[in-house]
């Protein structure tokens, strides 16, 4: 099992967003998967009425977990988030800067 901080892509608020994953990964023993993890996800939201049900991932649906206002302006943390139910809103996040400019 490692720790990773990763880029997330989600949907916060109804528009397309970014935030963090904070967590563990572990990894097939052929080294070709995750297969498990557990961790935190930070999202940054500028609207004073901010909750979790705002937060979705990629696919529509509503993010499970708990939510605790940080120590830093309009970042809110998201615990207790397995890595599994966050695999498609990771890989969206990298498709995103994999694309070129003509795309």
């Amino acid at each position: 099992m490692s720790k990773i901080i990763r880029e997330i892509k989600l949907i916060v608020a109804d528009q397309p967003d970014f935030g963090a994953y904070i967590g563990s990964e572990e990894l097939a023993l052929d080294g070709s998967n995750t297969v498990s993890g557990q961790g935190h996800v930070i999202v940054v939201s500028y609207d004073p009425k901010f909750s979790l049900a705002m937060v979705q991932h990629q696919n529509g649906q509503p993010f499970s977990g708990k939510m605790s206002k940080l120590d830093i302006n309009y970042s809110y943390l998201i615990t207790d988030v397995k890595f599994a139910d966050i695999q498609d809103d990771l890989q969206a996040a990298n498709d995103a800067h994999q694309k070129t400019p003509e795309e």
